[in-house]
């Protein structure tokens, strides 16, 4: 009789503590990274929990899991998630915490289109390419997926440096004022590049140390090293200028240094063949 009662206890306690095993871990239990394991990530009901976006790898994250919630990815996951796997919904996540977690939190990212990737090092437009953001942008720099490309709009108060080695492709707007580019050239408007090439698109216009560049029908390439090149382009050096191509214009305001503007003139234009 004994033995049997013995032997009854044995196995309800072997029982109790599968029972306690079965139980432990993620889920239900996501409370901790520790209690994350391989199961988990395989397991639907494991993406139910808040927690477990909060302590588990989104490197292992299955993006296709029917109760996976975008909505639950906490903000400093975003420097992790695996941005080239082809399961992820990129129209599902958030641009406003991708941007806090590349490094500017005060800026604000404004989606007017759905197609964009997001990547560690910036977000590809599927028309333009890949924009380097957050970069060296001030704070409260306004970002803007346009239809047809990327614009970084500078804020307004505040006098800005901008260092536009590492761009990408993007349009800068200075927000109608001077900007100070590293290598100390002065700008008012909207600058573009691809591929971290400057130019000027059509129908925008910029103004460089006093000399405002106003697009017809093409695009304009715009070079720093006061060279000769070819196609539509102008290139600014600091004691010369060239300029070539057609379909656009030139505006000499008195501020420029290389041409001087008469008192009695509010500017010089030079129009292209």
């Amino acid at each position: 009789m004994r033995l049997k009662i013995l032997i009854t206890l044995m196995m309800f306690f072997v029982l109790n503590i599968l029972l306690v095993n079965s139980q432990e871990g993620c889920p239900p239990d996501c409370s901790s990274s520790s209690k994350i394991t391989d199961k988990s990530y395989l397991n639907p009901e494991a993406y139910k929990d808040k927690d477990f976006y909060k302590y588990s790898d989104p490197q292992r994250w299955d993006f296709s899991n029917p109760n996976f919630d975008y909505n639950q990815i906490p903000l400093e996951k975003y420097k992790e998630l695996p941005y080239d796997n082809p399961s992820i919904d990129h129209s599902r996540l958030d641009s406003n915490k991708y941007i806090c977690a590349m490094g500017c939190c005060t800026c604000t990212f404004l989606l007017r289109t759905t197609q964009v990737k997001y990547a560690v090092d910036g977000v590809k437009h599927p028309k333009t390419g890949l924009a380097k953001i957050p970069s060296d942008y001030p704070p409260l720099t306004l970002f803007i997926a346009d239809r047809d490309r990327i614009i970084i709009v500078l804020p307004s108060i505040g006098q800005h440096k901008l260092d536009i080695s590492n761009v990408g492709s993007a349009t800068i707007f200075t927000n109608n004022k001077e900007v100070i580019l590293s290598d100390e050239v002065a700008v008012n408007g909207k600058l573009s590049f691809i591929d971290n090439q400057p130019y000027v698109r059509k129908n925008d216009e910029i103004t460089i140390d006093g000399i405002k560049i106003n697009p017809k029908g093409n695009d304009v390439y715009v070079y720093f090293d006061g060279l000769q090149h070819k196609g539509n382009y102008v290139s600014y050096g600091q004691k010369n200028l060239f300029a070539e191509g057609n379909n656009f214009d030139l505006e000499f305001l008195p501020e420029n240094k290389l041409v001087k503007v008469p008192k009695s003139l509010f500017r010089l234009a030079y129009q292209s063949q």
